[in-house]
């Protein structure tokens, strides 16, 4: 029997099975995407026509930009009066009631059980510390420089990309951020 070597995507990231024969291996590639199909059904992606939907993509970030502006014009407003720690602990009341209430409401508690607890709390540490940053940053400088240095974010994704992820950066790419970069420093 010939060896085929399959990779296969798993939590602790890419590993290769080998299978007896190419019947082992398609059997495998079948219960792989089923097993893909399972966890898009559960979780209510890759439904229909819920699965390609561009147009409601584009309007949901839209909505999100709409948003966020909302979001750093109140704690611009409120940082003057309000200590940063209070504006965060309010905005995670508020946002684990709506979650909860949309978890509830759409799966049932059960879909917030997690077996990556670990991976969940550094996760939000980071994210707690940036928004302490991000909200803290928006009531020293005006709002026009905060978004002028926001717009930095995608050279610092791309970065961090490559050093952490391994993943290669083109010339092009390089290219690119030193405009970003320019039209950054420019701007402010």
């Amino acid at each position: 029997h010939a060896v085929t070597r399959l990779p296969v995507a798993h939590q602790e990231g890419i590993r290769t099975l080998d299978l007896a024969d190419q019947a082992d291996a398609e059997r495998e590639s079948d219960q792989l995407r089923e097993a893909a199909g399972n966890v898009r059904q559960q979780s209510g992606l890759g439904q229909g026509a819920d699965a390609d939907r561009p147009v409601l993509g584009v309007l949901l970030k839209l909505s999100s930009v709409v948003l966020l502006s909302c979001l750093a014009a109140c704690v611009k407003y409120l940082g003057s009066g309000v200590p940063t720690g209070q504006i965060i602990f309010v905005r995670g009341l508020i946002s684990m009631a709506v979650l909860g209430f949309i978890a509830w409401h759409f799966h049932g508690f059960g879909i917030l059980r997690t077996d990556r607890l670990r991976s969940h709390a550094l996760r939000s540490l980071a994210g707690t510390a940036s928004m302490f940053c991000w909200f803290t940053a928006l009531t020293l400088i005006p709002l026009a420089d905060f978004t002028a240095i926001s717009f930095t974010a995608p050279m610092f994704l791309t970065l961090l990309a490559m050093l952490l992820l391994g993943e290669r950066i083109h010339v092009y790419r390089w290219t690119a951020l030193a405009i970003g970069f320019v039209g950054v420093a420019v701007t402010i």
